[in-house]
């Protein structure tokens, strides 16, 4: 978001952010603050190994960016990214691990619906051109 107003980017395709339809748009903006609800599943994982809950290096994968400002007034970018893995047996969440060089990164829960919904941003983004 800048000034108000809703950019996307696919990184693979857009040199440009692009602008989105606002009015598509607007369903999607309570949940880019995040999940609404995390749960930790496991607080430490043997070897960082994840394979378990279907969490892999290549697999899917989510990374929410937000802008900052320092101390001393400088913007900037920051973010974390979402390693996904397998869905719950009762389908009700994702699980999840942060990408991160950290001591140790807990295996999370990631609400079903808001990870669905992420997903489904790739294959038909609301564009406004």
């Amino acid at each position: 978001q800048e000034d108000g107003t809703w950019f996307v980017r696919d990184l693979v395709t857009d040199d440009d952010n692009r602008s989105v339809d606002a009015e598509k748009w607007a369903q999607y903006i309570p949940l880019m603050i995040g999940p609404p609800e995390i749960e930790i599943e496991a607080l430490t994982v043997d070897d960082r190994d994840y394979t378990k809950w279907g969490i892999e290096e290549d697999g899917a994968s989510i990374e929410i960016r937000f802008s900052g400002v320092s101390q001393r007034g400088t913007r900037f970018v920051d973010g974390i990214l979402l390693m996904i893995g397998d869905k719950t047996d009762d389908g009700q969440y994702y699980y999840a691990t942060s990408a991160s060089d950290q001591t140790f990164t807990p295996v999370l829960k990631l609400e079903g619906n808001w990870t669905d919904t992420m997903f489904s941003l790739l294959d038909d983004v609301p564009y406004g051109d």
